[in-house]
């Protein structure tokens, strides 16, 4: 228990620690409580004082309380809170002071109120010194004295067992001596039985020598079987290895060498020669220090030495091989204590080097590899039960500087601890493998990207019709990112799960067959959900013994090719319903003429009889006939428009000045109509035909109007508005509206659900339509490369929505640093044919002004244009199709051609005729492009760069 003592003095500290500052608190709070009832007194005896007498009686009563109970401060205060008594100690107390500004001896302001017959009448304060802490000195300094007794007394104690002890640890360590003594004899003993060596023992005076039983046992003998002498035993050693022995004794006896130690071949009872190791000292000298008996074992070390030879055979096949043999130490550097000969061989270093540590392995292994190596080699560390790993090949660098790879097999060597302390590894130079398989994966890297840059899908399966692999391209239409996500699924995991039973279907057949399946078409599903069409292909796969292991398909995307076809179809059907109309429209434009006199004809009459007739019926009669009229003059309007191409007569114009005209203009067909007009602020003005624009806001009006025939509330919404680069406008009513069926029929020409076709009673009757409105309306937005939008919903209104493009006056400052920055030519001569003001103003402070800088002309007609071209040399002709007067565009290009073959012709021009005739000039001649109308300007802009980069070719 006493060795113990530390924690015995420990808890008696702690006990004493916590009765001392239970003491402490104890006595703080019962000094205080006195303090409080000291101070309750003072105040009943003020209060007597003061009532009795003057307030200056208290006075030496309070001196005295404050020099007896240590206060530094008295004061006392009536009931308006004015001190009228203050009495401070002033003493000299150096050392309490010194305590008291070092926060050990506390100072307590306290108060009390002073009653006289319960009635308030001041309070006394004072500033108390508490001197507890003296007390707690004395007590502290006393329970320092207890615990040096106690520990002077723990320490004698301990002192006195611990020398105890060792008295009867140091007997007890002399009896152990003896009997390891007595044990190491018998050890010995037993040790040279166990191991089979035997004593001899030579008398170097007599020649004698006395061999004990295990010497000639060990041999196969009996004991003293052959002589015990020096001659029996040289005749018995091998003749090759006597001579040496007889040296060794020689140089041992005289002096020569310190140790002797050798090892012969000596014959045994069966007539082999086998293994023996001596061992020998001199055990006894004379006075004149000469020898006189030499002692020493023989120990049978034939297994070890049969062993010893294997293990030269085995390093004699490893320095044969491209094998190297190592032993690491498991310390910085990978210092080398053993390496087989043949690393000069295989690595140019000579073993010295790496044994004499000259060079440290870490400096031969390849610095890229070297950090990686290391913690392959650090990981056995933590794992305490790994004996061996095999590194990643890394690399070496030989003595030459060549670098060579290997693959290190290392085993491993840990002490008692399990530590580590050596590695065993042999190295093999795997160079060759290691540039083959870089080949292979070369070939490999290769052939994979000839597989992804042919324009075919390639994929190959086993029989099982799982996948093996395939290209980049396949994959993406499979829905996968990589060809390595293919393998091991099939059809069923991919994009075309749908089709999965005919493909598979087709791939049994090719296999069961062996023949293979071409150039056949079907259809698959793509990721987006859309179906492709294939030109697909798949062939039997067959191993080295030519038995069928899989199928090997491709496939070619054809489906442009098909919708080409499909186009092709529709394009000539189109065509023949064009050539119809084309009819219908040269009919019509014969006959307008004509038919509009007619409709003059009777319409003036109609009126003027309107005029004077008084009969009822017959009026009703005559308005029938007008109101027909009118439907005939718009049915040749309408008839006209669709059939004639007309050319665009664009200016700049507000669409809402527009809106308005239109409006102003039907006003009469529009009461009764409540009418919204919704415009946004800062809508550009459009560049456009004006006449066809009004036209197209007059039919969508008036279909709206006609929509609204049945609606007990009808209301009419026009917005305006503009987005990005388009002007856009809306008028929807909340009409009749129109089936989803009736939806893709609206813009086809003669289509109507007016009139005779009404046949849901949508419309009033007397309503009619000609068929041909929306059809001239689409045909109007196409041709300022604008859209139309329907929304609507049979019974719940129609919303057309118009976007057209925004043709600025200028360009903009993107649009202009994208001209500088990009290929342009600036300064040039420029003729520009365009009769339409608007567009000739637009395109020549384009041309004008920075960053071009061009010189520009303007010609208004086809005669001012080649009068300015025959006098002047230009360098480009901006030239429209369709001019005033009887020379057009294609009359002034043939005129230019006639003197200028190479100067560059944009024509500008949305006329349908001349769009077809320019396909064939173009391909004829280099020198010549097209705009349609309209153009954005920086698209006017590109093409006359366009054409001044092209090279002249005469």
């Amino acid at each position: 228990m006493i060795k113990n003592y530390k924690v015995i003095f420990t808890v008696v500290l702690i006990v004493l620690t916590a009765i001392f500052l239970s003491f402490v608190v104890y006595y703080q709070k019962s000094t205080q409580h006195k303090a409080d009832l000291a101070l309750d007194g003072h105040a009943v005896i003020i209060a007597d004082a003061l009532w009795r007498y003057e307030k200056s009686t208290p006075i030496e009563y309070l001196k005295l309380a404050a020099k007896a109970l240590h206060y530094k401060k008295v004061s006392v205060f009536d009931d308006s809170s004015n001190a009228f008594i203050e009495i401070k100690n002033t003493d000299k107390e150096t050392a309490e002071d010194f305590l008291t500004n070092a926060g050990l001896l506390p100072v307590y302001h306290l108060e009390k109120n002073i009653f006289y017959n319960k009635k308030h009448i001041g309070k006394i304060t004072i500033d108390w010194q508490n001197r507890a802490v003296f007390t707690y000195f004395y007590i502290f300094l006393c329970l320092v004295l207890v615990l040096m007794a106690v520990w002077l007394f723990l320490n004698l104690t301990v002192a006195k067992m611990t020398l105890e002890d060792r008295v009867i640890e140091r007997t007890a360590d002399l009896k152990a001596s003896e009997n390891r003594l007595r044990l190491s004899e018998e050890r010995l003993e037993m040790a040279l039985a166990g191991a089979n060596d035997g004593i001899w023992d030579w008398n170097l005076e007599t020649g004698s020598v006395h061999y004990d039983t295990r010497y000639y046992v060990m041999l196969g003998y009996k004991p003293h079987e052959f002589q015990s002498s020096f001659e029996a035993f040289e005749k018995r050693v091998h003749s090759d290895d006597i001579v040496g022995v007889k040296n060794a004794i020689e140089n041992y006896l005289s002096g020569k060498i310190d140790i002797f130690h050798q090892e012969f071949r000596m014959l045994n009872k069966n007539g082999d020669y086998q293994w023996i190791r001596s061992k020998g000292k001199i055990a006894v000298r004379d006075k004149q220090n000469k020898p006189v008996r030499f002692i020493g074992t023989h120990s049978d070390i034939n297994e070890h030495k049969i062993l010893e030879k294997a293990r030269d055979d085995a390093y004699g096949i490893i320095n044969s091989s491209p094998l190297v043999a190592f032993i690491w130490k498991n310390e910085q550097g990978w210092p080398v204590e053993f390496v087989t000969e043949n690393i000069e061989n295989v690595f140019g270093y000579h073993p010295d080097e790496l044994l004499s540590h000259t060079i440290r392995y870490d400096q031969i292994v390849f610095p890229d590899d070297l950090k990686r190596v290391g913690h392959e080699i650090g990981k056995p560390n933590f794992e305490k039960k790994s004996n061996n790993f095999i590194h990643r090949p890394y690399r070496i660098i030989t003595k030459s500087g060549n670098i060579r790879w290997v693959e290190d097999r290392t085993y491993i060597k840990r002490n008692d601890t399990g530590e580590i302390t050596h590695y065993h590894g042999i190295l093999m130079d795997i160079t060759n493998r290691i540039d083959a398989e870089e080949a292979q994966i070369k070939s490999n890297r290769i052939l994979k990207l000839v597989l992804n840059s042919i324009p075919v899908r390639v994929f190959w399966k086993d029989t099982q019709s799982i996948y093996l692999g395939g290209n980049q391209a396949f994959a993406e239409d499979a829905g996968l990112r990589s060809p390595d996500d293919l393998v091991g699924k099939t059809d069923h995991d991919l994009a075309f799960s749908a089709q999965a039973g005919v493909f598979q279907r087709d791939e049994k057949e090719v296999i069961r067959s062996g023949k293979s399946k071409l150039f056949y078409e079907e259809p698959q599903d793509r990721p987006d959900g859309k179906t492709n069409w294939l030109l697909t292909s798949k062939v039997p796969m067959r191993d080295a013994q030519q038995k069928i292991i899989g199928i090997l398909g491709t496939y070619q995307d054809i489906t442009d090719r098909k919708q080409a076809e499909k186009e092709k179809i529709a394009a000539q059907k189109i065509a023949g319903d064009n050539e119809k109309l084309a009819l219908v429209g040269q009919i019509a434009g014969k006959m307008a003429h004509d038919f509009n006199n007619i409709l003059g004809i009777i319409m003036g009459n109609t009126e003027l009889s309107l005029l004077y007739c008084k009969e009822p019926k017959t009026k009703k009669t005559l308005e029938l006939i007008y109101e027909q009229t009118i439907r005939g003059k718009n049915l040749t309007k309408n008839l006209v428009a669709f059939a004639k191409d007309q050319e665009l007569k664009q200016e700049f114009f507000r669409i809402s000045e527009k809106i308005n005209l239109v409006i102003n203009l039907m006003r009469k067909d529009l009461e009764g109509i409540e009418l919204i007009k919704q415009e946004s602020p800062g809508v550009p003005e459009l560049l456009a035909d004006p006449g066809m624009i009004e036209h197209a806001l007059v039919n969508l009006i008036q279909n709206s109007i006609h929509a609204l025939s049945m609606v007990e509330h009808p209301r009419i919404t026009v917005r305006t508005y503009s987005r990005g680069n388009q002007i856009c406008f809306e008028i929807e009513d909340n009409g009749c509206g129109i089936s989803k069926e009736n939806l893709e029929n609206i813009y086809e020409p003669s289509f109507t659900l007016k009139g005779s076709r009404d046949v849901a009673g949508s419309y009033k009757t007397g309503i009619k339509g000609t068929g041909y409105g929306m059809s001239n309306v689409k045909k109007y937005i196409e041709q300022h490369k604008g859209t139309i939008s329907i929304e609507s919903e049979y019974g719940s209104g129609t919303k057309f929505t118009i976007s057209l493009p925004v043709i600025k006056k200028e360009l903009t400052s993107d649009e202009r640093i994208k001209t500088q920055t990009g290929t342009a030519y600036f300064e040039k001569y420029i003729l520009l044919v365009e009769d339409e003001t608007a567009i000739a103003d637009v395109q020549y402070r384009i041309l004008t002004q920075a960053p071009c800088n061009h010189k520009v002309d303007i010609a208004n007609n086809g005669q001012v244009a080649m009068d300015l071209f025959d006098r002047n040399e230009y360098d480009l002709i901006s030239l429209d199709y369709i001019l005033p007067g009887d020379i057009n565009g294609m009359d002034m290009y043939h005129h230019i051609r006639a003197s200028d073959k190479t100067i560059p012709i944009l024509f500008i021009s949305g006329n349908i005729e001349f769009l077809e005739s320019i396909k064939y000039l173009m391909k004829k001649d280099p020198y010549v492009d097209h705009l349609s109308k309209p153009c954005k300007n920086i698209h006017y802009l590109n093409s006359i760069n366009k054409l001044f980069s092209r090279p002249k070719l005469i």
